[in-house]
């Protein structure tokens, strides 16, 4: 006799088959519990990183910002470039930046990397990030932009500096 023809075949397969698809149906409730669960949890993990590193750029940033509004006045002082040269390093050291760039409205231009540099290589007067600050008299953070010289990626603060109410840089 065939398995499936009695009465207790129907029954036991009628069961398994209820069985196994109760058991489909909360595995794939199940599934979408826990990943729903886990792309939550993702993106609240992502979000926090994301504005964990904003704090610290922004925190940088303001960093950089302060050591330039505070050390502005001090290189409108007509000085030599000698001690110009110590000052941009000194800032750059306490400041943690790239580069620090002194840059005049004659044209000078002393960085904490390279020295003094030559008119002929680098006028900042032609640098949008001058022009800028130059407008505005105050503060400027620019947006992020193709470096002329390395091609790579940055971004400016850059501060003016005045004597006896004059623009020096």
């Amino acid at each position: 006799m065939n398995f499936l023809s009695s009465f207790k075949g129907r029954i036991i397969t009628v069961v398994i088959l209820l069985v196994i698809s109760s058991l489909v149906i909360s595995s794939f409730i199940s599934y979408r519990q826990l990943s729903s669960s886990i792309v939550g949890n993702i993106d609240k993990y992502s979000q926090l990183q994301v504005a964990s590193t904003a704090n610290k750029i922004n925190s940088w940033f303001q960093g950089i910002k302060k050591g330039l509004v505070a050390t502005a006045p001090d290189f409108a002082i007509p000085r030599d470039d000698e001690q110009l040269l110590l000052m941009v390093k000194q800032v750059f050291l306490a400041t943690d930046a790239n580069d620090i760039l002194a840059a005049y409205e004659d044209g000078k231009a002393i960085t904490a990397i390279d020295g003094k540099l030559s008119l002929d290589s680098f006028d900042p007067r032609t640098r949008d990030w001058y022009k800028e600050a130059k407008q505005k008299g105050t503060t400027i953070i620019t947006g992020i932009y193709s470096d002329a010289t390395t091609g790579g990626l940055m971004i400016s603060i850059a501060e003016p500096f005045y004597y006896n109410g004059q623009f020096t840089g």
